[in-house]
């Protein structure tokens, strides 16, 4: 994977993926239910926090949210839309800046679809890490096979991002190896798009191997 790639990718591309995401609410209900897990105040990582719409949407939800993100234009954009949220640049691929245990849920809807698959467990094991026991964690991917570089042009120029898909069966073994409780799971289709989003809310063990 392209790191520096997709970092410049969404750096170019931020304003106008905001304003073209900016009223999705495909995944509303999964806010919904991740937030009703928690408790007032709780503290949650938006992981891929992008432009900051769904942290904006949780922190409404009486949630202290962190986020993030890649890029940094998305985090210019994002600590504009919330003040008080606490984001910070990164690369998923590397260890989180945060300690063991330190967030009470981890918010990861699309943000795991541009993850190689040769590496979907490393990036999981470190979510869980920084996730409390008993903690609530909700990821949306991305329904297919295999994994490509996809390209578009829908901002009225040419730019491409790696995609990873998956079956349902193939990512629940890899969330049962881990031991995380289901506590819901959907799929659903993005309103005037093809792509179908497997999603799911689940809950880390009290006891870790």
């Amino acid at each position: 994977m392209d790191v520096k790639k997709l970092r410049d990718t969404y750096n170019r591309i931020a304003e106008d993926y905001t304003e073209d995401h900016a009223k999705d609410t495909w995944d509303d209900d999964f806010i919904d239910y991740f937030s009703k897990e928690l408790f007032s105040g709780a503290r949650i990582l938006d992981l891929g926090c992008g432009p900051g719409i769904d942290a904006v949407k949780l922190a409404k939800r009486g949630l202290k949210v962190y986020g993030l993100d890649l890029s940094e234009e998305f985090l210019k954009i994002a600590s504009k839309q919330l003040p008080e949220g606490a984001f910070t640049q990164g690369d998923m691929l590397e260890r989180f800046p945060y300690g063991d245990d330190f967030f009470d849920g981890v918010f990861a809807k699309a943000s795991f679809v541009h993850i190689p698959k040769d590496k979907i467990e490393q990036v999981l094991k470190e979510t869980i890490r920084v996730l409390k026991k008993n903690g609530i964690l909700h990821i949306a991917v991305k329904k297919g096979t295999g994994e490509r570089e996809v390209q578009e042009d829908d901002y009225g120029y040419k730019y491409e991002r790696l995609f990873s898909f998956w079956q349902p069966e193939e990512i629940k073994e890899i969330f049962n190896k881990y031991n995380l409780t289901f506590l819901k799971e959907s799929e659903t289709i993005k309103h005037g798009t093809s792509s179908v989003w497997l999603r799911f809310l689940l809950r880390k063990p009290l006891k870790t191997n």
